[in-house]
């Protein structure tokens, strides 16, 4: 499971065909592709900035793919481990 955001264009958009687009799900589909081995087996969870690291905690999401600054608070109170920058925006 993908937690992604739920709308941001380019990054996560749902498609007229139940086909979501953007940054944010592709590299979804690379995890799944990568760790289960098989694309078709990703699954994504429209996560809030609300309840995203809740999600990811809980087990909901194996993994989030959506807009989060990396801050040294996130490290350590939150206890996420980020996997590297992939977006740098203004």
């Amino acid at each position: 499971m993908c937690g992604v955001a739920t709308a941001g264009v380019g990054l996560s958009i749902p498609g007229s065909r139940g086909v979501s687009h953007g940054l944010d799900t592709d590299y979804c589909r690379i995890f799944a592709a990568a760790v289960p081995g098989d694309v078709a087996k990703v699954r994504f969870v429209a996560t809030t900035t609300q309840q995203r690291f809740t999600a990811l905690r809980s087990g909901e999401v194996d993994v989030l793919a959506r807009v989060t600054t990396w801050i040294v608070s996130r490290d350590t109170s939150v206890g996420l481990v980020f996997a590297g920058i992939n977006l740098h925006d203004g």
